[in-house]
């Protein structure tokens, strides 16, 4: 890209500013102008600003762009991959930072160079944050347009993109819209004031009979529920155990673990900043028995919104829904701390439809600049994978296991990327 400061590339200051200044913002005298951001120092030093923003920021569904977990990934995760690079958009007003877009680019299969959300797989949400005071949509559309333009590659693939969100109204129709039917799946709890009165408002047959599961768990030995946010001691061996749970599922039952068995990972959500007392980031809930966990949450909470990252159980438990009884022990949680959505994320599975009251349609945008951009990005993405994926889904789980088998045989168990 072209974007640069003039602090970053001396003498090229009148040539940026030509390709990269949009219109002032209307009501405000300085015009905004873009920088994008390739190095761990430069990225350091937008500390302050970018947090600041996170504070602000005018859009909802923004946590997979805050910078505790944009940095937190990228030096524990994004380090190993040595095809990534640093693509984070920066919109200034004057000397004030009032929108970012953190990206990376990266290399897909045949070589495809591409613009991807900055800690793609695990940016569960594509989106921007921004400063509204600041910022308006007419300003966010040319801030996007002008990175789009700019980007020397393949290929731009944007998935999971919220319906209303200020990404998907700043993308326009702007590229290819994949024909898929994704949905984020959200338990709105600001109608609730207590945890009784969402009881209430279940049937007689629900409480009953999760009331039936929950003794009969309890009969096994003593049952409680913890919840220690990151500056806990408990959070980080709850991550641990979370991620040990999780991965051994994967395992038994041949689900692809590629993006849960990167390099790294394991640190980048112990290593996540949690405030007890203010009651945000990164946080673990813990469903025990007997003083040992056997169904643990990983989430992120942020101005009232709370994101279900990670949710495992212990697989000798299996039979006892241990899962189901943490996640209406975290819902109790929630209530009681004000938690206004409880979002249980994008990936299908049938117990969502029980714990959620809301839906939010996700779009997957892809601009393709060459054929292998068009290859990989419309044909491949956007067709081929989702339709694969859903009949690899359906396969018994021996073939299943088999075929993970192979595929880790032919590119290496090392190979920390997901496809």
């Amino acid at each position: 890209m072209n974007f640069a400061p003039k602090a970053l590339q001396p003498g090229r200051e009148q040539a940026d500013k030509a390709k990269t200044k949009p219109p002032a913002i209307a009501g405000h005298e300085h015009p905004i102008s873009i920088e994008c951001v390739q190095s761990d120092k430069r990225f350091a030093q937008l500390a302050n600003d970018w947090q600041h923003l996170d504070g602000i920021n005018g859009d909802g569904f923004a946590v997979f762009q805050s910078f505790d977990w944009c940095s937190k990934w990228w030096h524990t995760v994004g380090q190993f991959n040595p095809d990534a690079r640093l693509k984070i958009m920066v919109l200034w007003h004057g000397e004030k930072l009032v929108a970012i877009w953190p990206l990376m680019q990266d290399l897909l299969p045949l070589g495809t160079k591409a613009l991807l959300p900055l800690t793609s797989p695990h940016a569960e949400y594509s989106n921007l944050i921004f400063d509204p005071a600041f910022v308006d949509q007419a300003a966010l559309a040319h801030f996007v347009g002008q990175v789009l333009d700019q980007f020397e590659g393949d290929l731009v693939s944007l998935a999971k993109i919220p319906q209303g969100s200020a990404l998907q109204l700043a993308l326009g129709d702007k590229g290819a819209l994949a024909p898929t039917d994704e949905i984020a799946s959200i338990f709105d709890l600001s109608q609730f004031e207590s945890f009784e009165q969402y009881q209430a408002s279940l049937s007689k047959s629900t409480r009953r009979n999760r009331n039936k599961r929950k003794n009969k768990l309890a009969r096994l030995g003593n049952l409680t529920y913890q919840t220690h946010f990151a500056d806990a001691p408990e959070y980080a061996q709850l991550v641990a155990t979370a991620l040990h749970m999780k991965r051994d599922w994967l395992r038994r039952t041949a689900r692809n673990d590629a993006k849960l068995i990167m390099d790294g990972l394991t640190q980048c959500i112990s290593t996540l900043e949690g405030n007890s007392k203010a009651r945000s980031g990164a946080v673990a809930g813990a469903l025990m028995l007997d003083g040992q966990p056997v169904a643990v949450e990983i989430g992120l909470l942020q101005h009232g919104h709370y994101y279900s990252y990670i949710g495992a159980f212990d697989w000798e438990m299996r039979e006892h829904s241990v899962g189901k009884i943490q996640i209406e022990e975290a819902l109790k949680w929630a209530i009681e701390c004000g938690v206004k959505n409880y979002d249980l994320l994008a990936e299908p599975a049938g117990y969502k439809d029980s714990w959620s009251n809301n839906q939010v349609a996700l779009q997957t945008r892809v601009v393709a600049s060459s054929a292998r951009g068009f290859l990989v990005g419309i044909m491949w993405q956007t067709r081929v994978r989702p339709i694969a994926k859903s009949v690899f889904n359906q396969l018994p789980n021996d073939w299943r296991q088999k075929i993970i088998q192979l595929v880790h045989s032919l590119r290496g168990t090392a190979n920390h990327k997901a496809s």
